[in-house]
């Protein structure tokens, strides 16, 4: 919704992280150190509402400073234990369980951004943008996206 130079956003994001880190366990009999792969995932719904002012608004530029809160809902799963036994023998792990903990968390925040769209037909444009959301106790992202935009 905008007017000549400002207006207002509504955003929605769906985010999937998944990682694997390596478990170390020093094993003194045969002086190494073990690892063992533990794959995570974390899940994330970003959505914000923000204001924004259009300083340069020209028939085939405009560019939008963006500024608002923003509201994340994380899942994740974190190694709660893990048990394994090692073969010395075959030099291989014969036995590896991990249990894991379902953490969900919401967090709060501030987003700052900048909307710089391109308009090559009067009603069709290619949208620049780019955010930095801060959100309480769930990090600090950076987004860069294109994409098509409207005039209707």
């Amino acid at each position: 919704v905008s007017r000549s130079w400002y207006g207002a956003k509504m955003t929605f994001g769906h985010f999937q992280s998944q990682s694997i880190f390596l478990f170390k366990v020093p094993y003194e009999e045969i002086e190494r150190i073990l690892e063992i792969p533990v794959p995570e995932m974390s899940i994330m719904q970003i959505g914000s509402i923000s204001g924004f002012i259009r300083p340069i608004q020209k028939k085939w530029i405009t560019a939008d400073f963006v500024f608002g809160a923003a509201f994340g809902k994380a899942r994740s799963l974190y190694l709660k234990d893990i048990e394994y036994e090692y073969n010395l023998v075959e030099n291989r792990f014969t036995y590896i369980e991990k249990d894991y903990q379902l953490v969900k968390v919401n967090h709060f925040g501030y987003q700052v951004g900048v909307n710089i769209s391109f308009y090559f037909s009067k009603r069709i444009g290619l949208q620049l943008n780019a955010r930095v959301q801060d959100l309480s106790n769930g990090g600090t992202f950076f987004f860069v996206g294109t994409g098509l935009c409207f005039r209707l």
